[in-house]
């Protein structure tokens, strides 16, 4: 077996992962800030792939590659916090659709204009052309993946 020597220099996961959560540190200091202080970073893979009109359970999972049982309970959380709700589905009345409360809607605005802000922040700092670029390169490399 291969001895793996450590190194200072972390590899480009390691940079993408330190950059996320520094990204999700800031988000959530702003929703606190804002009064959302009962959102938590666990909860992000469920108002990430939300929809107004509603997902399955099933469908949240699915996107969010997490299994059934770990998005329900985020789920059955946040309903109890009052962002979420479940109503039938109309073309399944077995299923039911979870739906976003104007609770949720509105800490999803606060979220959007928190990470907009943050982007500018960003670009302020470094300079709007190099964080272009970096959108730009991500946006490449999630391409690649989805082809």
């Amino acid at each position: 077996m291969a001895t793996v020597i450590p190194t200072t220099t972390p590899h480009m996961g390691q940079l993408l992962g330190m950059v996320k959560a520094r990204l999700t540190d800031e988000l959530h200091r702003r929703l606190d800030a804002a009064g959302y202080t009962d959102i938590r970073p666990v909860h992000g893979p469920v108002f990430h792939h939300l929809t107004p009109e509603g997902l399955r359970l099933s469908q949240l999972a699915e996107l969010s590659r997490m299994t059934k049982q770990a998005m329900a309970e985020h789920v059955l959380e946040l309903e109890g916090l009052g962002y979420l709700i479940r109503v039938p589905d109309a073309a399944d009345g077995r299923a039911k659709l979870i739906q976003p409360t104007d609770k949720s809607l509105a800490a999803m605005a606060v979220a959007r204009d928190a990470l907009h802000d943050i982007e500018v922040d960003w670009g302020m700092a470094l300079g709007e052309r190099r964080v272009a670029q970096m959108r730009d390169t991500l946006e490449a490399i999630r391409a690649m993946y989805d082809r």
